[in-house]
């Protein structure tokens, strides 16, 4: 049972990510210079310490642990609900990884008053025809 501290975070259909863990995701994929899964980011953002985290230097990442709070389940079902809304891109094949779409890219740039880095990056990821649509960027 959670305790009055630390409120129970599950998701129910009907809603969304928290903003705080919505920009944490955002910000620690487009943090990285090498592609991650969506099984490791969930790791990363969790706090885990293994030897190949640290091996690797995710325990470096300044988004390490920024999802402690929340268990393993519950970050990989925001992650979801990421690329599901145009956020995130999870592209296909042997070993699948994430990349923040333009859409997220321009949340970031947005939020974190800059408009290069992720914008330019993201830029070849996600379709032209998708691009349509508002962004909110209450919370971040």
């Amino acid at each position: 049972m959670p305790s009055r501290s630390s409120p129970d975070k599950t998701l129910s259909a009907g809603q969304t990510v928290p903003p705080g863990a919505f920009a944490a995701i955002l910000r620690a994929v487009d943090s990285l210079d090498w592609q991650i899964g969506r099984i490791r980011l969930a790791c990363l953002l969790k706090g885990r310490i293994s030897h190949d985290m640290v091996q690797l230097g995710y325990t470096d990442n300044p988004y390490h642990g920024a999802l402690a709070f929340c268990t393993p389940a519950q970050i990989e079902s925001f992650i979801r609900r990421l690329i599901d809304s145009g956020y995130l891109h999870a592209a296909r094949g042997p070993r699948p990884f994430l990349r923040v779409t333009l859409k997220g890219a321009v949340v970031l740039a947005t939020s974190e008053g800059r408009s290069t880095g992720s914008v330019a990056r993201a830029r070849d990821t996600q379709p032209l025809a998708t691009l349509t649509g508002t962004v909110s960027l209450h919370g971040l």
